[in-house]
């Protein structure tokens, strides 16, 4: 009971907090957790009497990935979804851009489009920053990501340039 009063608790930090420093930080107090149970010894000399405490590492062991998967997954829920959103925008931009050129109204709109991507730049780019850094913190922990997805997010910085070139012809 309290092991799954202690997980809901960690997952509604995650949820209120969703820093990728913060999720982390956690990741690396598991991992570090993980560490000092793989370099204890399984038994253990208590005077006269020999303890064996291979089923208590073993089980703290399987708990520690648990949670550690638990923070990754939630990790990648957060990054996929700003992923998404992010694509979304840039698939809207270039909709609206490449509009066709006939009434006035359709120049004007044009032009308000124009400027609310050169308006929204700078957070664009910390918002794609943010996503790959969620994504770094992913691979170098080790959680599974797809090849997709890892190009998609390669390549998400360029899309955004190459759009805001677009506006600017």
């Amino acid at each position: 009971m309290f092991d799954k009063n202690e997980m809901t608790k960690l997952q509604k930090q995650i949820d209120k907090n969703q820093s990728t420093q913060e999720i982390e930080k956690r990741i690396l107090v598991f991992k570090h957790y993980k560490e000092i149970n793989l370099k204890h010894d399984n038994e253990q000399q208590n005077y006269f009497v020999l303890i064996d405490n291979s089923e208590v590492k073993e089980a703290t062991i399987l708990k520690v990935d648990e949670w550690l998967q638990i923070l990754g997954d939630s990790l990648k829920v957060i990054a996929s979804k700003e992923l998404k959103s992010i694509r979304n925008d840039i698939e809207n931009y270039e909709k609206a851009l490449g509009g066709e050129m006939g009434a006035i109204e359709q120049l004007k709109s044009l032009l308000n489009v124009i400027t609310e991507i050169k308006n929204k730049s700078m957070d664009m780019e910390f918002r794609i920053v943010e996503v790959q850094e969620q994504f770094r913190v992913l691979d170098m922990y080790e959680y599974d990501i797809e090849e997709e997805i890892r190009k998609e997010v390669d390549g998400l910085m360029s899309q955004w340039e190459q759009l805001l070139e677009y506006a600017d012809k």
